[in-house]
């Protein structure tokens, strides 16, 4: 039986047959490597906790200390989306930190 499936581009990724589950990756397929597909899924989780602190810091003059963590809700779903629970807890915690670090006073320190 051949198992293949589609990227995003419409080829044919994957491997031709489906291989038992033992000595395969989550896909599979015999051989494949899972680390380059998880350290991507954390690359994004890190991207998307990345992208609203530099938005928040361009509307810094506008929104001054008044919502801090609205743009972090977008980037949780899309980590919890795309990744997954642990991805997604990821982005919680960089999000948090990013908003305390920068937009809540005092600023540029811990509470």
């Amino acid at each position: 039986m051949n198992w293949i499936r589609k990227g995003w581009n419409g080829a044919s990724i994957g491997c031709r047959r489906r291989l038992p589950a033992s000595g395969t990756d989550s896909l599979g397929c015999a051989g494949e490597s899972r680390w380059p597909h998880q350290a991507a899924i954390y690359l994004v989780s890190i991207m998307t906790a990345g992208l609203p602190t530099g938005c928040r810091l361009g509307l810094d003059p506008i929104l001054g200390e008044h919502h801090p963590f609205t743009l972090y809700f977008a980037a949780v779903a899309i980590s919890a989306w795309y990744g997954g629970f642990w991805p997604g807890a990821l982005s919680i915690l960089l999000s948090y930190f990013a908003a305390d670090w920068f937009f809540i006073s005092p600023r540029f320190q811990f509470k």
